[in-house]
Protein backbone atom coordinates (compact mmCIF):
# COMPACT_ATOMS: atom_id res chain seq x y z
CA UNK A 1 0.00 0.00 0.00
CA UNK A 2 1.53 3.42 -1.09
CA UNK A 3 0.24 6.69 -0.16
CA UNK A 4 -1.66 8.85 -2.33
CA UNK A 5 -0.05 10.27 -5.30
CA UNK A 6 -0.57 14.10 -6.77
CA UNK A 7 -2.20 12.97 -9.42
CA UNK A 8 -5.10 11.84 -6.98
CA UNK A 9 -8.55 13.94 -7.62
CA UNK A 10 -8.52 16.00 -4.37
CA UNK A 11 -12.75 15.72 -3.97
CA UNK A 12 -12.31 11.97 -3.95
CA UNK A 13 -9.74 11.94 -1.18
CA UNK A 14 -11.70 13.72 0.81
CA UNK A 15 -14.75 11.91 0.42
CA UNK A 16 -13.16 8.92 1.64
CA UNK A 17 -11.68 10.20 4.21
CA UNK A 18 -15.23 11.63 5.42
CA UNK A 19 -16.27 8.42 5.65
CA UNK A 20 -13.60 7.44 8.85
CA UNK A 21 -16.31 7.95 11.01
CA UNK A 22 -18.75 5.66 9.72
CA UNK A 23 -16.32 3.26 9.48
CA UNK A 24 -14.69 3.27 12.81
CA UNK A 25 -18.74 3.01 14.23
CA UNK A 26 -19.69 0.38 12.22
CA UNK A 27 -16.28 -1.12 13.68
CA UNK A 28 -17.66 -0.56 17.02
CA UNK A 29 -20.80 -2.13 16.54
CA UNK A 30 -19.66 -5.61 15.28
CA UNK A 31 -17.41 -5.83 17.52
CA UNK A 32 -14.29 -6.38 15.12
CA UNK A 33 -10.78 -5.79 16.62
CA UNK A 34 -8.80 -4.92 13.65
CA UNK A 35 -9.34 -4.22 9.60
CA UNK A 36 -7.25 -3.06 6.91
CA UNK A 37 -8.77 -0.85 3.62
CA UNK A 38 -7.58 -0.37 0.22
CA UNK A 39 -8.98 1.70 -2.15
CA UNK A 40 -7.25 1.30 -5.51
CA UNK A 41 -8.31 3.86 -8.16
CA UNK A 42 -6.65 3.82 -11.97
CA UNK A 43 -4.40 1.42 -10.75
CA UNK A 44 -2.92 2.87 -7.57
CA UNK A 45 -3.43 2.83 -4.02
CA UNK A 46 -5.57 6.20 -2.67
CA UNK A 47 -6.90 5.41 0.46
CA UNK A 48 -4.85 3.03 3.10
CA UNK A 49 -6.52 2.59 6.17
CA UNK A 50 -5.68 0.09 9.20
CA UNK A 51 -7.92 0.38 12.06
CA UNK A 52 -7.67 -1.53 15.70
CA UNK A 53 -5.66 -4.68 16.74
CA UNK A 54 -3.80 -7.24 15.35
CA UNK A 55 -4.00 -8.80 18.81
CA UNK A 56 -6.49 -7.16 21.61
CA UNK A 57 -4.73 -8.74 24.30
CA UNK A 58 -1.78 -7.48 23.57
CA UNK A 59 -2.99 -4.07 22.04
CA UNK A 60 -0.56 -4.46 18.71
CA UNK A 61 -2.17 -2.24 16.50
CA UNK A 62 -2.80 -3.15 12.56
CA UNK A 63 -0.33 -2.03 10.43
CA UNK A 64 0.77 -2.53 6.58
CA UNK A 65 2.56 -6.14 7.88
CA UNK A 66 -0.59 -7.42 9.84
CA UNK A 67 -1.63 -10.97 8.00
CA UNK A 68 -5.06 -10.75 7.55
CA UNK A 69 -6.91 -14.38 6.80
CA UNK A 70 -8.37 -14.10 2.95
CA UNK A 71 -10.76 -17.00 3.12
CA UNK A 72 -12.52 -17.33 -0.29
CA UNK A 73 -10.52 -14.65 -1.64
CA UNK A 74 -7.71 -17.52 -2.71
CA UNK A 75 -11.08 -18.96 -5.00
CA UNK A 76 -9.55 -15.98 -7.50
CA UNK A 77 -6.29 -17.79 -6.93
CA UNK A 78 -6.93 -20.85 -7.60
CA UNK A 79 -8.94 -19.61 -10.98
CA UNK A 80 -6.04 -17.58 -11.81
CA UNK A 81 -3.99 -21.40 -11.87
CA UNK A 82 -6.77 -23.34 -13.46
CA UNK A 83 -6.48 -20.40 -16.59
CA UNK A 84 -3.02 -20.51 -16.78
CA UNK A 85 -2.91 -24.54 -17.28
CA UNK A 86 -5.76 -23.70 -20.11
CA UNK A 87 -3.67 -21.26 -22.05
CA UNK A 88 -1.05 -23.70 -21.77
CA UNK A 89 -2.79 -26.66 -22.94
CA UNK A 90 -2.54 -29.06 -20.07
CA UNK A 91 -6.60 -28.85 -19.41
CA UNK A 92 -9.46 -27.08 -20.86
CA UNK A 93 -13.16 -25.79 -19.10
CA UNK A 94 -14.77 -28.76 -20.08
CA UNK A 95 -12.98 -31.08 -19.84
CA UNK A 96 -14.46 -34.26 -16.99
CA UNK A 97 -13.50 -33.63 -13.35
CA UNK A 98 -12.33 -38.02 -13.66
CA UNK A 99 -10.19 -36.97 -16.71
CA UNK A 100 -7.66 -34.92 -14.52
CA UNK A 101 -8.72 -36.60 -10.68
CA UNK A 102 -9.70 -40.41 -11.23
CA UNK A 103 -10.50 -40.90 -7.52
CA UNK A 104 -12.99 -37.87 -7.22
CA UNK A 105 -16.07 -40.39 -8.34
CA UNK A 106 -19.14 -38.61 -7.50
CA UNK A 107 -22.06 -40.64 -5.65
CA UNK A 108 -24.64 -38.50 -8.77
CA UNK A 109 -23.92 -40.20 -11.53
CA UNK A 110 -24.77 -37.72 -13.72
CA UNK A 111 -21.55 -35.50 -11.76
CA UNK A 112 -19.65 -38.78 -12.36
CA UNK A 113 -20.33 -38.97 -15.33
CA UNK A 114 -20.58 -35.43 -17.10
CA UNK A 115 -19.22 -32.90 -14.86
CA UNK A 116 -16.43 -30.77 -15.77
CA UNK A 117 -13.42 -28.12 -15.03
CA UNK A 118 -16.19 -25.29 -15.57
CA UNK A 119 -19.07 -26.96 -13.16
CA UNK A 120 -16.37 -26.75 -10.25
CA UNK A 121 -16.01 -23.10 -10.88
CA UNK A 122 -18.93 -21.92 -11.25
CA UNK A 123 -20.41 -23.88 -8.56
CA UNK A 124 -22.69 -25.58 -10.32
CA UNK A 125 -22.57 -29.36 -9.32
CA UNK A 126 -25.48 -29.43 -7.74
CA UNK A 127 -23.67 -31.16 -4.31
CA UNK A 128 -24.13 -30.26 -0.70
CA UNK A 129 -22.19 -27.67 0.43
CA UNK A 130 -21.07 -29.86 4.11
CA UNK A 131 -18.60 -26.97 5.42
CA UNK A 132 -18.98 -28.26 8.73
CA UNK A 133 -16.94 -31.47 7.99
CA UNK A 134 -14.51 -29.30 5.71
CA UNK A 135 -13.76 -25.97 8.26
CA UNK A 136 -13.89 -25.99 12.13
CA UNK A 137 -13.17 -23.88 14.78
CA UNK A 138 -10.10 -21.37 14.09
CA UNK A 139 -10.19 -22.04 10.46
CA UNK A 140 -8.62 -24.94 11.03
CA UNK A 141 -9.35 -27.22 7.71
CA UNK A 142 -10.37 -31.05 9.33
CA UNK A 143 -9.36 -33.33 6.62
CA UNK A 144 -5.93 -33.28 4.61
CA UNK A 145 -5.40 -32.67 1.30
CA UNK A 146 -5.09 -36.48 0.04
CA UNK A 147 -8.70 -37.03 1.46
CA UNK A 148 -10.08 -34.51 -0.81
CA UNK A 149 -11.64 -37.16 -3.72
CA UNK A 150 -13.08 -39.06 -1.07
CA UNK A 151 -14.37 -35.97 0.59
CA UNK A 152 -15.96 -34.90 -2.87
CA UNK A 153 -17.00 -38.18 -3.74
CA UNK A 154 -19.28 -38.62 -0.62
CA UNK A 155 -21.14 -35.46 -1.38
CA UNK A 156 -24.81 -35.90 -1.56
CA UNK A 157 -26.68 -34.04 -4.59
CA UNK A 158 -29.06 -31.33 -3.57
CA UNK A 159 -29.78 -30.33 -6.59
CA UNK A 160 -29.63 -31.38 -10.76
CA UNK A 161 -25.78 -30.91 -12.23
CA UNK A 162 -25.82 -26.99 -13.83
CA UNK A 163 -29.29 -26.03 -13.05
CA UNK A 164 -28.59 -23.45 -9.76
CA UNK A 165 -25.89 -21.80 -8.24
CA UNK A 166 -24.72 -23.72 -4.97
CA UNK A 167 -21.46 -22.32 -3.38
CA UNK A 168 -18.99 -25.16 -2.47
CA UNK A 169 -16.14 -24.96 -0.86
CA UNK A 170 -14.92 -28.59 -1.34
CA UNK A 171 -15.15 -28.23 -4.96
CA UNK A 172 -12.59 -25.67 -5.42
CA UNK A 173 -10.56 -27.96 -2.88
CA UNK A 174 -11.15 -30.60 -5.76
CA UNK A 175 -9.98 -28.30 -7.88
CA UNK A 176 -7.12 -27.12 -6.55
CA UNK A 177 -5.79 -30.52 -6.41
CA UNK A 178 -5.90 -30.44 -10.31
CA UNK A 179 -3.86 -27.89 -9.79
CA UNK A 180 -1.33 -29.33 -7.65
CA UNK A 181 -1.17 -32.34 -10.29
CA UNK A 182 0.43 -30.13 -12.76
CA UNK A 183 2.44 -27.82 -10.11
CA UNK A 184 5.89 -28.57 -11.52
CA UNK A 185 4.49 -27.16 -15.21
CA UNK A 186 2.88 -24.31 -13.72
CA UNK A 187 5.63 -23.14 -11.77
CA UNK A 188 7.57 -23.21 -15.36
CA UNK A 189 4.83 -21.27 -16.94
CA UNK A 190 4.98 -18.38 -14.50
CA UNK A 191 8.31 -18.13 -14.37
CA UNK A 192 8.94 -18.75 -17.76
CA UNK A 193 6.24 -15.76 -18.46
CA UNK A 194 7.39 -13.86 -15.27
CA UNK A 195 11.62 -13.34 -17.49
CA UNK A 196 9.97 -13.20 -20.87
CA UNK A 197 8.46 -9.53 -19.58
CA UNK A 198 11.67 -8.84 -17.72
CA UNK A 199 13.35 -9.38 -21.09
CA UNK A 200 10.38 -7.36 -22.67
CA UNK A 201 10.00 -4.52 -20.38
CA UNK A 202 8.67 -1.27 -22.38
CA UNK A 203 7.36 -3.69 -25.31
CA UNK A 204 5.32 -5.85 -23.47
CA UNK A 205 1.91 -4.80 -21.91
CA UNK A 206 2.38 -4.47 -17.68
CA UNK A 207 0.96 -7.74 -16.27
CA UNK A 208 0.26 -10.02 -19.43
CA UNK A 209 0.26 -12.88 -17.12
CA UNK A 210 -2.90 -14.38 -18.63
CA UNK A 211 -3.20 -15.36 -22.61
CA UNK A 212 -6.61 -14.22 -22.37
CA UNK A 213 -7.82 -12.35 -19.26
CA UNK A 214 -11.15 -12.60 -19.98
CA UNK A 215 -11.79 -16.00 -19.49
CA UNK A 216 -11.14 -15.71 -15.53
CA UNK A 217 -13.92 -12.74 -15.31
CA UNK A 218 -16.61 -14.23 -17.71
CA UNK A 219 -19.35 -15.91 -16.16
CA UNK A 220 -19.94 -19.42 -15.34
CA UNK A 221 -23.30 -19.09 -14.16
CA UNK A 222 -26.27 -17.41 -12.94
CA UNK A 223 -26.20 -16.61 -8.96
CA UNK A 224 -29.75 -15.31 -8.48
CA UNK A 225 -32.77 -15.66 -10.79
CA UNK A 226 -35.64 -13.92 -12.02
CA UNK A 227 -33.61 -10.71 -12.10
CA UNK A 228 -33.11 -7.43 -14.16
CA UNK A 229 -30.05 -6.89 -13.88
CA UNK A 230 -26.67 -9.25 -13.84
CA UNK A 231 -25.57 -11.62 -10.61
CA UNK A 232 -23.54 -14.10 -11.76
CA UNK A 233 -20.42 -16.43 -11.27
CA UNK A 234 -17.10 -16.40 -12.65
CA UNK A 235 -14.00 -18.09 -11.68
CA UNK A 236 -13.79 -17.21 -8.09
CA UNK A 237 -15.56 -13.57 -8.78
CA UNK A 238 -19.34 -12.83 -8.11
CA UNK A 239 -20.16 -10.62 -11.23
CA UNK A 240 -23.26 -7.94 -10.17
CA UNK A 241 -24.52 -5.45 -12.68
CA UNK A 242 -24.80 -2.18 -10.49
CA UNK A 243 -26.96 -0.93 -9.52
CA UNK A 244 -28.13 -3.80 -7.15
CA UNK A 245 -28.31 -5.52 -4.08
CA UNK A 246 -24.70 -7.45 -3.73
CA UNK A 247 -23.17 -9.85 -0.60
CA UNK A 248 -25.39 -12.58 -1.90
CA UNK A 249 -22.21 -14.96 -0.74
CA UNK A 250 -21.90 -13.61 2.75
CA UNK A 251 -24.06 -13.17 5.63
CA UNK A 252 -25.91 -10.44 5.65
CA UNK A 253 -28.67 -11.14 3.29
CA UNK A 254 -29.55 -13.82 6.26
CA UNK A 255 -30.10 -11.25 8.80
CA UNK A 256 -31.44 -8.67 6.73
CA UNK A 257 -35.55 -8.39 5.62
CA UNK A 258 -33.80 -6.47 2.31
CA UNK A 259 -30.72 -5.60 1.66
CA UNK A 260 -29.84 -2.24 0.27
CA UNK A 261 -29.69 -1.32 -3.51
CA UNK A 262 -25.51 -0.59 -4.37
CA UNK A 263 -24.77 2.74 -6.12
CA UNK A 264 -28.38 3.65 -6.53
CA UNK A 265 -28.70 6.32 -9.15
CA UNK A 266 -25.67 5.64 -10.76
CA UNK A 267 -25.28 4.44 -14.66
CA UNK A 268 -25.49 0.92 -15.51
CA UNK A 269 -21.72 -1.10 -14.83
CA UNK A 270 -20.61 -4.26 -14.02
CA UNK A 271 -18.84 -4.99 -10.65
CA UNK A 272 -16.67 -7.96 -9.43
CA UNK A 273 -16.83 -9.08 -6.02
CA UNK A 274 -13.99 -10.81 -4.38
CA UNK A 275 -12.38 -3.80 -11.28
CA UNK A 276 -9.56 -3.57 -13.36
CA UNK A 277 -10.13 0.61 -13.05
CA UNK A 278 -10.86 0.79 -9.38
CA UNK A 279 -11.08 -1.49 -6.07
CA UNK A 280 -12.20 -1.80 -2.46
CA UNK A 281 -10.32 -4.11 -0.16
CA UNK A 282 -11.72 -4.45 2.92
CA UNK A 283 -9.84 -7.09 5.75
CA UNK A 284 -11.32 -7.78 9.14
CA UNK A 285 -9.56 -10.16 11.38
CA UNK A 286 -12.90 -10.36 13.75
CA UNK A 287 -15.44 -13.28 13.69
CA UNK A 288 -18.22 -9.92 14.04
CA UNK A 289 -21.59 -9.83 14.86
CA UNK A 290 -22.31 -10.41 11.13
CA UNK A 291 -20.13 -9.27 8.21
CA UNK A 292 -18.67 -6.09 8.60
CA UNK A 293 -16.36 -5.92 5.36
CA UNK A 294 -19.62 -6.20 3.30
CA UNK A 295 -21.23 -3.18 4.76
CA UNK A 296 -17.51 -1.08 4.76
CA UNK A 297 -17.24 -2.16 1.27
CA UNK A 298 -20.69 -1.15 -0.16
CA UNK A 299 -19.86 2.20 1.74
CA UNK A 300 -16.65 2.66 0.19
CA UNK A 301 -17.69 1.59 -3.16
CA UNK A 302 -20.79 4.40 -3.39
CA UNK A 303 -18.69 7.01 -2.06
CA UNK A 304 -15.94 6.05 -4.87
CA UNK A 305 -18.82 5.71 -7.24
CA UNK A 306 -20.42 9.25 -6.58
CA UNK A 307 -23.29 7.26 -5.86
CA UNK A 308 -26.39 10.01 -5.96
CA UNK A 309 -27.98 7.57 -3.20
CA UNK A 310 -26.39 6.97 -0.02
CA UNK A 311 -27.65 4.14 2.19
CA UNK A 312 -27.18 4.34 6.14
CA UNK A 313 -24.64 1.37 6.74
CA UNK A 314 -24.00 2.43 10.41
CA UNK A 315 -27.67 1.61 10.66
CA UNK A 316 -27.88 -1.44 8.36
CA UNK A 317 -25.01 -2.81 10.63
CA UNK A 318 -26.99 -1.92 13.65
CA UNK A 319 -30.20 -3.82 12.46
CA UNK A 320 -28.26 -6.73 11.32
CA UNK A 321 -25.88 -6.91 14.60
CA UNK A 322 -29.40 -6.86 16.75
CA UNK A 323 -31.02 -9.83 14.12
CA UNK A 324 -27.84 -11.61 14.76
CA UNK A 325 -28.31 -11.48 18.53
CA UNK A 326 -31.72 -12.35 18.49
CA UNK A 327 -31.47 -15.22 16.15
CA UNK A 328 -28.67 -16.53 18.28
CA UNK A 329 -31.03 -16.42 21.65
CA UNK A 330 -34.16 -18.16 19.45
CA UNK A 331 -31.64 -21.00 18.50
CA UNK A 332 -30.84 -21.74 22.35
CA UNK A 333 -34.18 -21.56 23.08
CA UNK A 334 -34.99 -23.98 20.07
CA UNK A 335 -32.13 -26.42 21.58
CA UNK A 336 -32.56 -26.47 24.80
CA UNK A 337 -36.75 -27.41 24.10
CA UNK A 338 -37.98 -30.53 25.93
CA UNK A 339 -34.37 -30.96 27.80
CA UNK A 340 -34.88 -33.24 30.79
CA UNK A 341 -33.84 -32.07 34.11
CA UNK A 342 -33.06 -36.29 35.05
CA UNK A 343 -29.56 -37.61 33.85
CA UNK A 344 -29.47 -40.21 31.26
CA UNK A 345 -30.69 -43.79 32.04
CA UNK A 346 -27.14 -45.27 31.61
CA UNK A 347 -23.88 -44.43 32.41
CA UNK A 348 -21.68 -41.92 30.32
CA UNK A 349 -19.01 -44.96 29.57
CA UNK A 350 -21.41 -46.60 27.54
CA UNK A 351 -21.24 -43.66 24.90
CA UNK A 352 -17.78 -43.46 24.40
CA UNK A 353 -16.01 -44.19 21.80
CA UNK A 354 -14.43 -43.04 18.27
CA UNK A 355 -17.09 -42.65 15.82
CA UNK A 356 -16.53 -42.67 11.75
CA UNK A 357 -18.54 -41.67 8.85
CA UNK A 358 -18.19 -39.56 5.77
CA UNK A 359 -16.87 -41.95 3.73
CA UNK A 360 -14.45 -42.73 6.70
CA UNK A 361 -12.32 -39.67 6.36
CA UNK A 362 -14.62 -37.82 9.63
CA UNK A 363 -13.88 -38.99 12.96
CA UNK A 364 -16.08 -37.76 16.30
CA UNK A 365 -14.46 -39.22 19.05
CA UNK A 366 -16.76 -39.10 22.57
CA UNK A 367 -14.55 -38.96 25.81
CA UNK A 368 -15.64 -38.84 29.30
CA UNK A 369 -13.94 -35.89 31.38
CA UNK A 370 -14.07 -34.81 35.03
CA UNK A 371 -17.34 -32.36 34.13
CA UNK A 372 -19.13 -35.33 31.82
CA UNK A 373 -18.95 -35.91 28.07
CA UNK A 374 -16.80 -34.53 25.48
CA UNK A 375 -16.91 -34.76 21.73
CA UNK A 376 -13.46 -34.00 19.37
CA UNK A 377 -13.56 -33.75 16.06
CA UNK A 378 -11.36 -35.59 14.11
CA UNK A 379 -9.64 -36.12 17.50
CA UNK A 380 -8.34 -32.87 17.70
CA UNK A 381 -8.30 -30.81 20.97
CA UNK A 382 -8.65 -27.99 19.50
CA UNK A 383 -11.94 -29.17 18.00
CA UNK A 384 -13.70 -30.38 21.87
CA UNK A 385 -17.18 -29.30 22.71
CA UNK A 386 -19.09 -30.19 25.71
CA UNK A 387 -21.67 -32.63 25.17
CA UNK A 388 -25.03 -31.76 27.29
CA UNK A 389 -26.87 -34.14 27.98
CA UNK A 390 -30.53 -33.32 26.74
CA UNK A 391 -33.36 -36.19 26.73
CA UNK A 392 -33.25 -40.15 24.77
CA UNK A 393 -29.64 -40.72 24.23
CA UNK A 394 -29.89 -37.16 22.82
CA UNK A 395 -26.84 -34.66 23.82
CA UNK A 396 -26.57 -30.98 22.75
CA UNK A 397 -23.25 -28.91 22.44
CA UNK A 398 -24.09 -25.33 21.95
CA UNK A 399 -22.69 -22.59 23.48
CA UNK A 400 -22.28 -19.14 24.90
CA UNK A 401 -22.52 -16.02 21.76
CA UNK A 402 -18.79 -14.83 23.23
CA UNK A 403 -17.53 -18.86 23.14
CA UNK A 404 -18.67 -19.13 19.28
CA UNK A 405 -17.03 -15.63 18.50
CA UNK A 406 -13.83 -16.77 20.80
CA UNK A 407 -12.97 -19.79 18.76
CA UNK A 408 -13.93 -18.29 15.40
CA UNK A 409 -16.23 -21.03 14.49
CA UNK A 410 -19.04 -20.09 11.97
CA UNK A 411 -22.45 -20.13 13.50
CA UNK A 412 -25.37 -22.22 12.07
CA UNK A 413 -28.60 -21.13 12.75
CA UNK A 414 -30.55 -24.78 12.62
CA UNK A 415 -31.36 -26.00 16.48
CA UNK A 416 -30.42 -29.76 14.97
CA UNK A 417 -26.45 -29.26 13.88
CA UNK A 418 -26.15 -28.73 17.97
CA UNK A 419 -27.62 -31.92 18.28
CA UNK A 420 -25.87 -35.81 18.87
CA UNK A 421 -28.29 -38.11 18.96
CA UNK A 422 -26.94 -41.81 19.97
CA UNK A 423 -28.32 -44.98 18.62
CA UNK A 424 -28.50 -48.20 20.02
CA UNK A 425 -28.24 -51.72 18.33
CA UNK A 426 -30.27 -55.27 18.97
CA UNK A 427 -28.84 -55.52 22.22
CA UNK A 428 -29.16 -52.04 23.23
CA UNK A 429 -25.59 -51.24 23.17
CA UNK A 430 -24.69 -47.79 21.46
CA UNK A 431 -23.63 -48.35 17.89
CA UNK A 432 -24.42 -45.04 16.15
CA UNK A 433 -24.31 -41.21 16.47
CA UNK A 434 -26.26 -39.57 14.10
CA UNK A 435 -25.38 -35.75 13.52
CA UNK A 436 -27.01 -33.28 11.25
CA UNK A 437 -24.24 -31.31 9.89
CA UNK A 438 -25.75 -30.17 6.80
CA UNK A 439 -29.36 -29.05 6.16
CA UNK A 440 -28.88 -30.07 2.63
CA UNK A 441 -29.46 -33.37 4.20
CA UNK A 442 -32.14 -33.03 7.16
CA UNK A 443 -31.80 -36.86 7.65
CA UNK A 444 -28.23 -36.69 9.45
CA UNK A 445 -25.25 -38.30 8.45
CA UNK A 446 -24.33 -41.73 10.60
CA UNK A 447 -21.21 -42.08 12.31
CA UNK A 448 -20.27 -45.71 13.26
CA UNK A 449 -18.59 -46.48 16.37
CA UNK A 450 -15.18 -47.89 15.46
CA UNK A 451 -15.19 -50.36 18.55
CA UNK A 452 -18.74 -52.26 16.48
CA UNK A 453 -16.64 -53.00 13.17
CA UNK A 454 -13.80 -54.22 15.36
CA UNK A 455 -15.52 -55.94 17.72
CA UNK A 456 -13.96 -54.42 20.96
CA UNK A 457 -15.38 -52.04 23.45
CA UNK A 458 -13.26 -49.76 25.36
CA UNK A 459 -13.75 -46.82 28.07
CA UNK A 460 -11.68 -43.65 27.54
CA UNK A 461 -11.06 -41.27 30.00
CA UNK A 462 -9.95 -37.65 29.28
CA UNK A 463 -8.66 -36.01 32.73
Amino acid sequence: MMPPTSGLQPDLLDALKSQRAKIQEIKKILGVAGLSITVIDYGETIFPENLGYSNLAKKDPVTLDTIFHIASLTKSFTGACINRLKGQGWLTYDDLIQKHLPTAKSRDPVVAATATIADLLGHRTGLQKADSIWLGSGGELLFSKDQTATVFSHLRPRASLRSQFQYNNICYAVLEEIITKYYKALMRSWRSRTHAEKDARGTETPGSVFDDVLWPLAPLQIMETPVIREKSYATGWARSQLPTTVGDIGVNPGLMEKMPLLADGIGSRLALWHQDRSAVLVLTNTMAFNDAADWIGQLLVETLLDSPVHNDYVHLASVSSDRALKRYEELSQEVEKGRELEKPNRPLSDYVGSYVGFGGVFRIEVVETENGLEMLFQGRESQAYRLQYHSDNTFTWLTSWNEQIKRARFIIFQPDFYSIRFKTGDDNGITTLKWVHDSAVPEGEDFIREEIATGLYSTKMRL
